[in-house]
């Protein structure tokens, strides 16, 4: 895959924040980290997927995506999740930040992903079968409040 230059720069830019999220994820509390992306919005009317200027959603997520899989650590969806929001709150763009768990059989899955006005952000079909957990840190949204 041939990358432009400003989509490498996307993408170093991606691989150092999935460290940093790894090593957040480790150290503190999701609580901590989810009170800290809500600190870092701007104040900002929350610009369309749309908007001018901004990337599409698509290609910040395909860009984090990409680097996760080539990156130190096994993928996680959660520290994708956690670079997002933290990529998205700081363009000023509300996300909720969503936990779920699907149970099947014996096994019993969790997978994290981030929504916009109730819809999923990303490849939606990744999060089918997974019931949103009704607790606060499920739904804390990364907005201007």
């Amino acid at each position: 895959m041939r990358l432009s230059h400003r989509e490498r720069w996307q993408y170093v830019t991606a691989s150092i924040l999935l460290l940093i999220a790894e090593l957040s994820l480790r150290l503190w509390s999701f609580q901590t980290i989810l009170k800290t992306l809500q600190q870092r919005c701007v104040r900002t009317q929350m610009p369309s997927r749309d908007a001018p200027g901004l990337e599409p959603f698509t290609q910040v997520i395909r860009l984090v995506e990409l680097a996760d899989r080539h990156g130190l650590f096994a993928p996680s969806c959660l520290r994708q999740t956690v670079v997002l929001a933290w990529l998205f709150s700081g363009r000023g763009i509300e996300v909720a930040v969503r936990i779920g768990v699907s149970k099947t059989h014996e096994d019993l899955r969790a997978h994290a992903w981030l929504e916009q006005n109730g819809e999923p952000l990303g490849d939606s079909s990744d999060n089918q079968g997974y019931v949103p957990l009704r607790i606060s840190t499920s739904e804390v949204k990364v907005s201007f409040q």
